[in-house]
């Protein structure tokens, strides 16, 4: 691990993949540190290397109405996504700050959705396009385990599916705030997603 010392990081979020104009390489007690300017960033989910969440298969899932991606009004089977069991040594320190819990939760693995979610809401004051990305990047990484060709649904009832779902609903609802209605009703449309809840 190396510590970037870059100036501001405004509009960086966790699940950025940064490109960095070095100008100094150091080392300190044994640690290395990179100083330089952020010259882009961008969010691809599939380049950070992570092993998708697992799926889990739940009941039957029944809209109790006409389910148009389904052909003939069938069921579509209901999926719960794995949720990455909490760092030990997080759950040990006892810490009372929310945001630095979703933090370190984020350090440890990026894929503990709820966390872009709950800090995605947090940026959500400040700028709703800096809220964009962090729920962008979540819902990038939930993404991961359900490809183009996954016919199932994420019932929001199920705890394993509210971080993503909580990530698609925040960025719909961001796009929709910066004026982009028709990436918003786009992303509502996601067909995995249950419309009761997004």
């Amino acid at each position: 691990m190396i510590t970037l010392r870059a100036g501001s990081l405004y509009g960086i979020v966790a699940g950025h993949i940064v490109t960095v104009a070095p100008s100094k390489h150091r080392r300190h007690a044994g640690h290395p540190y990179l100083s330089g300017q952020i010259a882009g960033t961008r969010i691809d989910a599939s380049a950070l290397g992570l092993v998708p969440l697992a799926l889990r298969a739940a009941d039957a899932w029944d809209t109790g109405v006409e389910d148009r991606s389904a052909p003939g009004g069938r069921q579509r089977s209901a999926f719960e996504l794995d949720v990455p069991p909490i760092p030990t040594g997080l759950a040990a320190a006892n810490i009372d700050d929310p945001d630095t819990v979703a933090e370190k939760l984020l350090e440890a693995d990026l894929r503990f959705l709820d966390a872009h979610a709950y800090l995605a809401g947090r940026l959500l004051w400040l700028s709703p396009q800096w809220a964009l990305q962090q729920y962008e990047a979540g819902v990038g990484i939930g993404q991961l385990s359900v490809g183009d060709d996954f016919d199932g649904v994420l019932p929001g009832e199920l705890t394993g599916n509210r971080g993503l779902l909580r990530c698609l609903s925040g960025h719909g609802s961001c796009l929709w705030r910066l004026e982009r209605r028709d990436d918003s009703a786009m992303r509502a449309g996601e067909p995995w997603s249950d419309p009761e809840r997004s």
